[in-house]
């Protein structure tokens, strides 16, 4: 069978031997009513991004912009489908590194340009409290610490396979996900742009706890051409909010995982990943303290996460987003946020400033790896449209990675 057929093929198994009696809508499309009873998709962002890296002679100034378009269909007898392109494309001389163009006097901005499928699936949710979708789709869980869509980047990061979700059990979400390729953001042009996969994610999610919510998860990643970065890995979530007293709330995150080898992965070894997060929230203010800790104990023994969205994990300079997790000896990230959201009625109603500053060390030997300070406004403009400015600094120590600065402009508009 075409690899790109097993997707669709494996839809139709799964509704045939589900077992589960096809749920009656209560109110059948007409065919006509298909494609007319559906939304289109429109999403566009103009981004300046500006990186002054200390160990080169050149400047990055990139001009990018990003369209993403297609259509999402009604519902016929349960089935629905979505089909959306997506392209990258560049503004003026490319005064940047986008990781295919060989500029590598520059920094790098890895948004090279591309034009790409970027969604095409067929869902279907005939039966009860539950959909199938196979094709080529987002899949977004949790806190994206583990699986994401890299949305940062102007080419997102998208996934081949199949997708379960099934809410039968009040107040249970059930996620299944067979993944067969991952499309990474560097488009198909990059000898790393697209990886092929055997992939299976469970994500287990209860909500029905006043207290918060708790996830399980087991993720068996068989990444056929990077068999050093196959990983079978099993962790928990919680979190949740409490009402304290006086328009307070205190806010709570905690999170821990285990990761060996799998598959064809030579290694021999297990590490760890933590996550403690408190804060507390009120108005428009939330303030926390996280504490994340990725274990490596040298080489390829090592917390790996090589379908997290990684922009904004240890920083959003980035400069640990190259080692797909944790750096050989690991990483502990002690890190404090402080965001305010403008809800009053008025000129920058629904504006948002936050700081994050960040202290980096390695989880073996202690090395200590440097600082960082992120700062970034954002404001709606008008209905759909949003700017924001952004900008990160980055103080290297002992890591041995070059300090940089990073300052990005964008305009986006969503229908």
């Amino acid at each position: 069978m075409n690899p790109a057929a097993k997707p669709f093929a494996a839809l139709a198994c799964a509704a045939a031997v589900s077992g589960a009696p096809a749920a009656a809508p209560a109110q059948d499309a007409a065919p006509a009513d298909f494609l007319a009873a559906g939304q289109p998709i429109l999403d566009l962002l103009y981004r300046y991004e500006y990186v002054d890296r200390k160990n080169l002679a050149e400047t990055a100034r990139a001009n990018t912009v990003r369209a993403r378009a297609g259509y999402r269909t009604g519902d016929l007898h349960g089935l629905s489908a979505l089909l959306e392109v997506e392209s990258s494309m560049h503004i003026g001389d490319d005064r940047f590194n986008d990781t295919i163009n060989g500029k590598t006097r520059h920094p790098t901005v890895a948004d090279p340009e591309s034009t790409a499928l970027n969604r095409a699936w067929l869902n279907l949710s005939a039966l009860p409290d539950t959909d199938i979708r196979a094709g080529r789709h987002l899949i977004k869980y949790d806190n994206l610490r583990f699986v994401g869509n890299a949305g940062w980047r102007q080419n997102e990061q998208t996934f081949d396979g199949v997708r379960v979700i099934n809410r039968g059990i009040p107040g249970l979400v059930a996620n299944y996900a067979w993944i067969t390729r991952a499309h990474r953001i560097f488009g198909k042009d990059h000898p790393q742009g697209e990886h092929e996969n055997d992939s299976h994610l469970f994500n287990l999610r209860y909500e029905g706890f006043d207290f918060g919510k708790i996830t399980g998860y087991a993720y068996l990643l068989d990444m056929k051409e990077r068999a050093a970065r196959s990983s079978k890995t099993f962790g928990a979530l919680l979190s949740g909010a409490a009402d304290v007293g006086g328009g307070v709330k205190f806010l709570y995150s905690a999170e821990a995982a285990t990761q060996s080898p799998w598959a064809d992965n030579p290694g021999d070894y297990s590490v760890n990943f933590f996550l403690v997060e408190p804060g507390f929230s009120m108005g428009g203010l939330t303030v926390k303290g996280t504490m994340e800790y990725l274990e490596g104990e040298g080489g390829s023994a090592r917390f790996l996460t090589p379908l997290a969205s990684l922009h904004g994990r240890q920083g959003w300079a980035d400069v640990f987003a190259g080692t797909g997790g944790a750096p050989p000896n690991g990483i502990r990230d002690v890190y404090a946020t402080v965001s305010y959201r403008i809800s009053d009625p008025g000129l920058f109603e629904g504006a948002a400033l936050t700081a994050v500053y960040h202290d980096f060390a390695a989880t073996n030997g202690g090395a200590r790896y440097g600082s960082e300070i992120d700062l970034v406004a954002s404001v709606p403009i008008y209905d759909g449209v949003k700017a924001s400015v952004k900008f990160a600094r980055y103080r290297d120590d002992e890591y041995g990675a070059p300090s940089r600065s990073k300052f990005w402009v964008s305009v986006g508009y969503v229908y």
